[in-house]
């Protein structure tokens, strides 16, 4: 997806755009503590997994079978990002 059809079209109406995209990207996983349905939520989030992810490897425990699912849901985010990228530079009419 193209970030203009959003009504960005200069770097700064792409920080207007995008910086409150990003915070509540980061912040789901901040509140996922307090709420049972943000957890829900989190849970589908590739930096809430990396935090779980990290939080185990800085304890001792490594990386496990028991982080299959945060590494699942982390490649599917970087395989449909990939996509993206390929469809918005190629197109599917090529």
């Amino acid at each position: 997806m193209n970030i203009q059809y959003l009504g960005a079209y200069t770097s700064l109406t792409t920080l207007v755009v995008g910086i409150p995209v990003l915070m509540i990207f980061y912040m789901i996983p901040v509140f996922a503590s307090f709420n049972i349905i943000v957890a829900k939520a989190a849970k589908l989030l590739p930096n809430y997994n990396m935090n779980i992810i990290l939080q185990k490897v800085f304890i001792g425990e490594g990386i496990s079978i028991e982080s299959t699912y945060s590494l699942v849901v982390i490649s599917v985010w970087i395989i449909m990002t990939a996509a993206a990228y390929t469809y918005n530079k190629i197109g599917l009419d090529k």
